[in-house]
């Protein structure tokens, strides 16, 4: 028979043991820890008692790192929805070195990615609307041109290239118009100088039919009134 002693401390052992199993089982790591630590406190040799505090260790680690995974997720997720795709994946390729394992982190890192992409193109577009828009405010029509036409080859049918193409188009035709009509003036009125009133006619005329009627007025004005003075 063993001494009373002896067997009030094993109940303290087992009780001490059923409790720390108990807290392990409800994951509350600490109180496990505490129980097996009165446990070694009074039995340090009780393998025991030994092997269920590497189990407690281990949970808890797991557990912890379970929740420090969800948090991670958690943040991650709140990037990506705001539309922060590059500090999503760079925060994500920093996360999959800890939970390479995780393939939900894997994908959202992959949508990120083609999120971005898609946003960086986006970003891209605008860019060169701007840019056409820019040199068409400016008079620079040859240069919208070019530039639209630059933009089409990346972002072929887009309306709004088209139609900011079709306008610089319209405007650079108008202005070489102009600086035809202009020109053409200014001969008109040399011609009459030099007392060519035919010749000033002649040029009035052609102007007329390369830059329409509204364009080539003045040139023909100017020829009918030198011929006018000239009568």
């Amino acid at each position: 028979m063993r001494p009373p002693r002896q067997d009030k401390d094993e109940e303290e052992r087992q009780t001490l043991l059923s409790e720390a199993r108990k807290f392990l089982r409800a994951e509350k790591f600490d109180e496990a820890l505490k129980s097996l630590e009165d446990v070694l406190a009074r039995f340090p040799e009780d393998n025991t008692a030994k092997n269920l505090y590497r189990l407690v260790l281990q949970g808890q680690e797991q557990h912890n790192r379970d929740r420090q995974f969800k948090s991670d997720l958690a943040d991650l997720r709140a990037l990506i929805k705001g539309g922060n795709y590059k500090e999503a994946i760079e925060r994500g390729d920093q996360l999959l070195k800890t939970f390479p394992e995780e393939f939900q982190l894997a994908d959202l890192i992959a949508y990120a990615r083609t999120e971005n992409a898609h946003q960086e193109l986006r970003r891209r577009q605008e860019r060169q609307l701007e840019q056409v828009n820019q040199e068409i405010h400016n008079g620079r029509f040859r240069e919208a041109i070019q530039a639209a036409e630059f933009a089409l080859k990346e972002f072929p049918g887009n309306s709004d290239l088209v139609l900011l193409l079709q306008r610089a188009k319209t405007q650079q035709a108008e202005k070489e118009k102009r600086e035809l009509r202009d020109k053409r003036v200014m001969e008109v009125k040399a011609l009459i100088g030099r007392g060519d009133l035919v010749g000033a006619r002649e040029l009035a005329r052609q102007t007329l039919e390369a830059v329409g009627a509204g364009c080539g007025d003045s040139t023909a004005s100017i020829a009918s009134r030198g011929g006018a003075r000239a009568a």
